[in-house]
């Protein structure tokens, strides 16, 4: 992970276990602000979204055009990953639509719900290894956008790339 980054996630509040090995139980009912990043590459990102088109070509086909194209929209986010291995920041808490907790968002980002799932799915599945980070906070929505702003002044005003959605409401395109 880049320094800038690697500053982000500091201090003893912040937790993390990879995607492999993390107890979701531990996030139960707990509010906070998560990350995930790249613990170890195994290849290149775009050669990840060639495998997962192919993939995705062969189970969708033409009968299933609606949802190959959202998928293959999704995982494209993929091919925006850089240098940096921090990929995405986000939150949970009780002003987010149904109140969903750190446990509720990780399990949309593994598991499917999440809009960055598709892109963390065509990474694991690729070999790549990933890590959950999560800290636990009184106000995630503001903690998330002060932590997007630092990420943003050290990237060239760039999110990070599995962010498509910039804090207050607006979708951004790159």
């Amino acid at each position: 992970m880049c320094r800038s980054c690697r500053a982000l996630l500091s201090g003893r509040k912040w937790k993390s276990r990879s995607i492999g090995t993390l107890d979701p139980g531990s996030l139960s009912g707990k509010w906070g602000i998560y990350a995930l990043a790249v613990d170890r590459r195994r290849g290149r990102a775009d050669c990840v979204y060639s495998t997962m088109e192919r993939l995705l070509k062969d189970s969708f086909g033409r009968a299933w055009r609606t949802a190959y194209c959202q998928n293959l929209r999704q995982l494209e986010r993929v091919r925006r990953i850089g240098a940096c291995d921090l990929l995405y920041l986000g939150r949970s808490g009780p002003k987010r639509k149904k109140g969903r907790d750190l446990l509720t968002r990780y399990t949309e980002l593994t598991n499917g719900g999440h809009t960055g799932w598709q892109a963390v799915w065509g990474l694991v599945l690729s070999g790549w290894n990933l890590r959950f980070w999560w800290r636990e906070c009184g106000n995630p929505k503001e903690d998330e956008s002060r932590l997007i702003a630092r990420f943003r002044s050290q990237h060239n005003g760039q999110l990070p790339a599995l962010n498509c959605y910039v804090p207050g409401g607006r979708w951004r395109a790159r």
